[in-house]
């Protein structure tokens, strides 16, 4: 959920959904899944660290919602098959996003370099 607004008083802007949403994907299901691009504020990144992708169990992927005045839309969908797939890494485990607009990606199972390793991925912004 989006809310807007200061002080005591928010009301809710928007609800936000993944666009392939399923059963136990965990979609914003942590503090630490969700993150927004402190540059402006108008992109939002999702995490569904147990998204199953190319059927992958629990692959995981961050979704990106970019804002238009106070509607947000699902921009797209990264997940870890541009950098080399692996089930069970939840990709999206932590997300974060740092004052130049790149997203810092945990995917704390990983088997990059070994059974469940971990990794964190970082994506450059593109202006």
């Amino acid at each position: 959920y989006v809310f807007t607004g200061s002080g005591t008083s928010y009301t809710q802007q928007q609800k936000l959904t993944a666009s392939d949403a399923a059963e136990s994907d965990l979609f914003g299901a942590k503090e630490q899944s969700i993150s927004i691009d402190k540059r402006d504020g108008d992109a939002l990144f999702i995490a569904a660290q147990d998204d199953d992708d190319n059927s992958l169990t629990n692959s995981g992927s961050v979704y990106v919602f970019n804002r238009s005045g106070s509607t947000w839309s699902q921009s797209y969908k990264l997940n870890q098959f541009t950098i080399g797939p692996s089930a069970n890494a939840k990709f999206g485990n932590s997300v974060n996003v740092d004052q130049r607009g790149s997203l810092i990606v945990g995917a704390n199972a990983d088997d990059e370099g070994g059974t469940q390793r971990g990794a964190a991925y970082i994506i450059d912004a593109q202006d």
